[in-house]
Parts: C-alpha cells; structure tokens; sequence
C-alpha cells in the first residue's frame, strides 16, 4: 500500500470502520512498519511451530489453532475446532498508543519461534535466542480505538465518516460478509 492509501485505512478506522489486515511473511515491510501506528508490531519473521501435536503434514510452517490457542476476547468468544494458519508472521502488542487498546489474542504453542533468518537454515531451522522470537509467539491482535484522534494520518486525504448518507460518498473499503 502507498503512503496515502496507509493514511485513508487509519481514517476509516478512526471513523469506526473495522479493519483485518493480514501480511504475508517477508513481504510489504512498509504496510508491517506502519501497523505501529496501531500499537502493532509486526515480525519480520516466519512462525514455525516445533509441538508435535500442532503440526500438521504440511510442516513447521503450518501453525494450528485449537481453543487453547485464544485469549479470552469477544472476537474469540465464539470460536470452535481447530484453524490452521499456513505461513503465518508474528503479529504483538507493540508500543503504547494513547487512545488505543491492544490485546494479543491468539498465540502459537510454548516451542514456536518467529524464524527470522529462513536463509541461513538450510537443514532443520533451529531458534536463535536473543534473535528470535521464542515460545508463545502471537499471531493475532484486536486494537479497539476509545480515541479516534490516535490515529493521525500524514497526508491531507480525508475519508467521509463510516455511516455516511446515501449522498455522500463512503470509504472505499470492503468488509467481510458473516
């Protein structure tokens, strides 16, 4: 995404849009980077899981999900059976935003890392103490915005607000349907 459309996304949400982004690992490390304005940080890592019982046929690099996987959130209060997430990166808390909560909500098991240097293992990926992330590694947060002035653009473009009239023009955003 370019500066601009980073820029309009915080105002639709700032205006009460809701938002899922989800990144592909090593991949649009300027989107990761700007999730900080959020109270995000994004890993630039690759999630492997080592627990035997959360692996799946695919490898390392498929993350299952199971109930214990979730804290106790309204979005996971509902959530039955098993996901898997293939090729996940990790995504935590990051710094503090005034006007923002943020609450990790789902995590990988107590022998996941956040692989960081994916080259460098040409045999079995081991985890680097210090370098990567080790253990419980999160994998989805939920940002409630209680000051929608938190989310400052850097640009001037302005988003009309989420509930607009039939006259007026909305966000150009797509919701997912339930």
């Amino acid at each position: 995404l370019l500066p601009n459309e980073r820029d309009r996304l915080a105002q639709y949400v700032a205006a009460g849009g809701g938002l899922i982004a989800m990144l592909d690992p090593l991949m649009v490390p300027e989107t990761a980077a700007d999730m900080a304005r959020y109270g995000v940080k994004v890993g630039n890592d690759v999630v492997l899981e080592a627990d035997p019982n959360r692996q799946t046929q695919g490898g390392p690099t498929y993350v299952l999900l199971d109930e214990g996987s979730y804290d106790i959130h309204p979005i996971t209060s509902k959530l039955k059976g098993v996901a898997i997430l293939g090729l996940a990166r990790s995504v935590g808390k990051g710094a503090d935003v005034a006007g923002l909560t943020v609450q990790e909500i789902a995590h990988a098991s107590e022998q996941s890392w956040g692989e960081t240097s994916l080259a460098e293992n040409a045999g079995t990926p081991q985890p680097d103490p210090g370098t990567d992330l080790v253990g419980k590694v999160p994998l989805i947060v939920a940002v409630d915005v209680t000051d929608p002035a938190a989310l400052r653009t850097t640009t001037s473009t302005t988003v009309p607000t989420v509930g607009a009239s039939a006259g007026q023009r909305r966000p150009s955003a797509t919701r997912p349907s339930a």
